[in-house]
């Protein structure tokens, strides 16, 4: 697949274009095939960013801040360049606020990435955005640290809109972890499109801790024979949305999504995910681990498609929830939509509690119940990363998971 520039494109239409989108299907009802099970009252709210209200605020910590990564640094959605590193050599960036303003031609990827049908919420992105990322790495790159894209949200009251946009060009690799941190109050909408050249790997982890609402959208389009490893590791929003859409356009592509989530008291936590598949010789693989306390509601719809062409297509879908509490709740749809007939595909589902058995063993060890708990709990999420994180990631995430689970 080319990736070369679409100079018959617009520059910088994407936000006619949502605008249009967006006065056709209005915003998410409850009638909304894929919105059924989450909250679209959060849609009654001002959801439009005041520009003057930006940095000064005192910034804590990021989950990952402890990798050696190369950070780019937002606040409040706005580009803090005296927080961001350089790029390294065969790395170009440039902040979306600065691309609008020369019109730089890698806008038109900008909404190029087709879905089987029109999101609201990225449209309503695509309208308010007023910064965010475009990271372009050059044919033949490989990067031997991951770029680090952090967002801090730190006023109340506030809506803060992201945009990303990686460009992967041929034989190219390189790491990313999105870090998105919200305070109380806040809001945010959040969009990430990733488009894959041929013989490309891109690995892809999110992280959000927040303690309002993030509704996330990822995009992605894959060439010949590339490799794109998608994680997310939530917890803490009173409402989480996140819907995942991937075409895969080449022969040989592979994907690969994994996502763990803690949610408690009354929060929901709600993953839609739709993998594409147009071409033969394609695999892909979906896991959702749901770790479910007190009354919260975990609610994941995962869709395979395979189209008449997508001969030799190979599928996986795994959709879990382990509820701790009688009061928790889960809602699973996995879904295989298949029009080839040489295809291996298969989805399973799951929802239940801790093995008493299993919990007995570790407790007749000398293992206290609490930690018994924790020790399986720990198992169950960390399966959603097989393959996806590296091993110096998943050990911040664990250690992060068990003093969530222990305060």
């Amino acid at each position: 697949m080319s990736i070369a520039n679409n100079t018959e494109k617009t520059k910088s239409n994407y936000r006619d274009n949502a605008l249009v989108v967006l006065k056709e299907i209005g915003l998410p009802t409850k009638r909304t095939e894929l919105w059924r099970g989450s909250d679209v009252s959060i849609f009654k709210k001002d959801m439009l960013p005041p520009a003057e209200r930006l940095i000064n605020a005192v910034l804590e910590p990021s989950l990952l801040d402890a990798i050696e990564s190369i950070k780019i640094v937002f606040v409040n959605g706005f580009y803090h360049p005296a927080l961001s590193d350089d790029m390294p050599d065969g790395v170009s960036f440039i902040s979306l606020s600065d691309a609008i303003e020369t019109s730089d031609a890698s806008l038109s990827f900008i909404g190029s990435i087709k879905a089987p049908q029109d999101q609201a919420t990225v449209a309503l992105n695509s309208i308010n955005v007023r910064d965010g990322a475009i990271i372009k790495i050059s044919h033949g790159v490989k990067l031997d640290k991951p770029i680090q894209l952090i967002f801090k949200n730190p006023v109340t009251g506030f809506t803060a809109y992201g945009r990303v946009l990686i460009v992967a060009e041929a034989f190219s690799q390189a790491d990313f972890i999105v870090s998105h941190d919200t305070q109380a109050g806040a809001f945010e909408n959040h969009v990430t499109e990733i488009i894959l050249g041929d013989n490309s790997k891109i690995s892809y982890l999110k992280t959000v801790n927040a303690v309002d609402v993030h509704l996330g959208a990822v995009s992605a389009q894959l060439g010949r024979h590339t490799n794109l490893n998608i994680g997310y590791y939530t917890k803490g929003a009173d409402l989480l949305r996140n819907d995942t859409i991937v075409n895969l356009n080449g022969e040989g592509g592979n994907v690969n999504i994994g996502a763990a989530s803690y949610i408690y008291d009354k929060r929901l936590n709600d993953h839609t995910c739709i993998v594409s598949h147009h071409v033969p010789h394609c695999t892909s693989s979906q896991v959702y681990k749901n770790l479910v306390n007190h009354s919260a509601r975990a609610v994941v719809r995962a869709k395979t498609i395979v189209t008449q062409n997508a001969q030799k297509t190979d599928g996986k879908q795994m959709l879990q929830a382990l509820l701790l509490e009688d009061g928790a709740s889960s809602y699973a749809k996995p879904e295989l939509e298949i029009y080839a007939d040489d295809v291996k595909c298969a989805h399973g589902s799951t929802v239940g509690q801790l093995d008493k058995d299993a919990l007995f063993y570790l407790c007749s060890r000398g293992i206290p119940l609490n930690q018994a708990k924790g020790l399986l709990t720990r198992a169950f999420l960390m399966e959603a990363f097989t393959d996806i994180i590296n091993d110096d990631l998943l050990t911040l995430i664990m250690a992060d998971f068990d003093r969530y689970m222990n305060t």
